[in-house]
């Protein structure tokens, strides 16, 4: 599998700076700072959060609680998933994408990248409270030709009775091809499967103190289509069915989530298109 590689950084504001300020004046200036033809990179993108309490993003949490994968667990014989509500916090995540893995692996060694981290460590430190770095390889499941204005990223892990291989292995080869059915009713353009790379890195960013075994970016044509999944009874049952599969192989208790819009996203060709092999 090599549908690409990907950098995804996770970044939660100071308390000081306020909310639009963060997601406007820092955000912009981050942007401006990608080279994405220096970096071999082919797409760059911010995901904001919605407010904590816009009504797609609750629904999200209540759908992926506690007590509700409990109570499918049970219905389900299965073992309950970790009594710890679906964490939260992250404000922006950043999304940079390479066409093949060994592109990302130069691009993170090279002396350009380690430019863009340097030149930007200030403004990280002094803007957030935490940031957290992932480094993947990309499996596209469904892609679309343009750009996403919006997405949900969901970061898991395996069930207690899974062990990390079990759990990719479903991911991969059952749930993938689920999701991808329901695309019409639900009304995403394109789903992505990240997992975890091994690549090393030199950048001033931690890593997850529990790394995730994988994280799902569904992008969305507009924001507006994410909410039909209230309002629409047909997005609503094809979101619910999906939630369903999710609890055979996710511990929601430790997953992650963020629901936004997607700002400040550029593209680049690919490398070998930038630089075409020289006429003979």
């Amino acid at each position: 599998m090599d549908d690409g590689a990907g950098l995804i950084l996770f970044h939660r504001r100071r308390p000081s700076l306020s909310r639009s300020a963060f997601l406007d004046d820092w955000a912009r200036r981050r942007a401006s700072q990608v080279n994405g033809p220096g970096l071999g990179l082919t797409r760059y993108a911010q995901l904001h959060q919605v407010s904590r309490l816009h009504p797609i993003y609750l629904a999200g949490r209540v759908s992926r609680s506690w007590p509700v994968m409990c109570l499918l667990a049970l219905l389900n014989r299965r073992t309950l998933p970790s009594p710890r509500p679906c964490r939260a916090g992250w404000d922006i995540v950043e999304l940079f994408e390479w066409s093949r893995i060994a592109d990302m692996r130069k691009a993170l060694q090279s002396d350009a990248f380690q430019r863009f981290q340097t030149d930007g460590a200030d403004g990280i430190r002094r803007a957030t409270v935490s940031s957290m770095a992932w480094v993947c390889s990309r499996n596209a499941v469904t892609s679309a030709t343009e750009v996403a204005r919006a997405a949900s990223v969901y970061a898991i892990h395996p069930r207690k009775s899974l062990d990390i291989t079990e759990m990719r292995d479903y991911w991969l080869s059952a749930h993938g091809p689920f999701v991808a059915g329901l695309q019409s009713k639900i009304g995403f353009s394109s789903y992505d499967q990240f997992l975890p790379d091994v690549t090393p890195m030199r950048m001033p960013h931690p890593v997850f103190s529990q790394t995730p075994a994988g994280i799902a970016w569904l992008g969305y044509p507009t924001f507006g289509q994410i909410c039909k999944g209230l309002v629409s009874p047909r997005s609503f049952l094809a979101n619910l069915r999906l939630v369903i599969d999710e609890a055979r192989f996710i511990d929601a208790g430790r997953a992650d989530l963020a629901v936004g819009h997607v700002r400040f996203a550029q593209s680049w060709p690919d490398e070998a298109l930038r630089n075409p092999a020289p006429k003979i």
